[in-house]
């Protein structure tokens, strides 16, 4: 990620501020005569300067994360003049208020090295030397140094302690945080949380590589997103972003996200429009969910340009109809065969035409026990009519999603007759007729999402009357 990730560029001249860090790990002469302010006698280190310095613990402390270790083993300190502008305790607080931290280790490390980056100046600037100017750090930015009778400002925060000398360059102490150009556009946006978060990370780089993230910190716009982070990600089973481009995701992070504010109290009663395609929700009580799967699990994270909804399961926006989904199935290819076969016509161009329906498709083996179900009869002993009925009748109008169904539950299928939902530890449906023909075929697996409806299957084929 080109904003976060711009870690490599000036590192070698790092060198002996990074590796004098490491002193934090080996030794630390805590009998020094330095006084308490972190002012420093000839011969220390940047880190002996901020090692001895309580008000700059902090700083001391992302420094030292294990996540760092390799940069610490792998630098030098030859040839190392570097300007730091440590940020105090205070200015560290500061900034874990604002975006509702209580620590600085709930911050990605990616985050935390690209914001200390930003302090560093690969060359030595005593206060005398500064000029109101600016001056490029090393994660790749600059930052702007101004001027007045009231001292130095570093990008408007101000030099507190100023020409702290070491032996690899200077420290000036500051009284803020500064923040690249991301992440300080961010704060306070609907960025700000993936950004700044552990459990948004796979987001965040989602984000980043689909070139959404500008769009996402526009302030004349008002968005609802609903947020997955890292668990929600797995859930749908994307564990990674390897290979994936800005076209794989765009889709589906559009999918997301709504061109408008929605708190959750103002969701709509069913169809959710986003900026990737509909999606519907479902309301079970208390809970939200989304196309059957996706709970809402916290909702009204207000930002200033929208409000967030964190989500237990990425959504992916459906690509095919639910003919396309069940021909693509190998389980349930008995299915497609019997609806694809020219008497069955009729039932194809219905359920691939206008309107929405939900299928609950039998599987292979549903098919393979029909016999047992019609008086020892297999499949191919029906007519093309009764063949007709027993299609329809695993047909609904509508999206009847999991969530949706209810016990005791009658939907009318296509073929005019109904069945019954039950639910206990599994659900089931009963014909008709109370099970008079049918066993109760149990929903194995359910809310298989379609553009044009949605896919239960279920262990057995519903058998309507076919004495009609």
């Amino acid at each position: 990620m080109k904003e976060m990730k711009n870690l490599i560029k000036l590192r070698t001249i790092l060198s002996a501020f990074i590796l004098s860090f490491a002193l934090l790990f080996s030794s630390c002469d805590n009998d020094s005569d330095d006084d308490d302010n972190g002012t420093n006698e000839t011969g220390q280190s940047i880190a002996e300067i901020a090692i001895g310095n309580d008000d700059l613990s902090t700083l001391v402390e992302i420094l030292s994360l294990p996540e760092l270790a390799d940069i610490l083993a792998a630098a030098s300190n030859d040839d190392a003049n570097l300007t730091v502008f440590a940020p105090t305790n205070a200015a560290f607080e500061t900034v874990l208020t604002v975006l509702g931290k209580s620590s600085i280790s709930e911050i990605p490390e990616s985050v935390l090295l690209d914001i200390v980056e930003y302090h560093i100046v690969p060359s030595v600037a005593l206060s005398t030397d500064l000029e109101a100017t600016s001056y490029e750090t090393l994660n790749g930015e600059s930052v702007m140094v101004s001027l007045d009778n009231d001292g130095v400002q570093v990008d408007g925060n101000n030099v507190v302690i100023a020409d702290i000398e070491a032996t690899n360059g200077v420290v000036h102490v500051i009284d803020g945080v500064l923040l690249p150009s991301l992440y300080a556009s961010a704060v306070g946006t609907i960025v700000e949380v993936p950004l700044f978060s552990k459990d948004y990370t796979i987001l965040t780089e989602a984000l980043v590589t689909a070139d959404l993230v500008n769009t996402l910190l526009d302030t004349n716009e008002s968005y609802t997103v609903f947020a997955p982070n890292n668990a929600a990600f797995e859930a749908a089973g994307i564990n990674s972003l390897e290979g994936l481009t800005s076209e794989d995701l765009t889709p589906i992070l559009l999918y997301h996200v709504v061109d408008s504010e929605f708190p959750s109290t103002q969701l709509p009663a069913r169809t959710v429009t986003t900026l990737g395609g509909d999606f519907f929700l479902s309301f079970v009580g208390d809970d939200v969910f989304i196309n059957g799967n996706t709970q809402i699990n916290a909702v009204d994270i207000q930002k200033s340009n929208g409000v967030i909804h964190a989500i237990d399961r990425t959504l992916v926006p459906p690509a095919n109809t639910i003919v396309e989904i069940a021909q693509d199935r190998e389980d349930l290819s008995t299915l497609v065969s019997v609806l694809t076969s020219p008497d069955q016509a009729a039932v194809l161009e219905a359920l691939t035409g206008e309107g929405t329906f939900t299928l609950f498709a039998p599987n292979n083996d549903a098919f393979n026990n029909i016999s047992s179900l019609i008086d020892g009869e297999d499949g191919d002993d029906l007519t093309a009519a009764q063949i007709t009925e027993v299609l329809q009748y695993h047909v609904t109008q509508g999206r009847v999603y999991s969530t949706d169904l209810t016990n005791g539950m009658m939907p009318a299928m296509l073929n005019g007759e109904t069945v019954t939902v039950n639910i206990g530890d599994s659900v089931t449906l009963t014909d008709q007729d109370g099970g008079a023909v049918n066993p109760e075929p149990t929903v194995i697996e359910v809310n298989i999402n379609g553009t044009n409806g949605v896919i239960h299957i279920i262990d057995e084929v519903l058998i309507p009357d076919l004495n009609n």
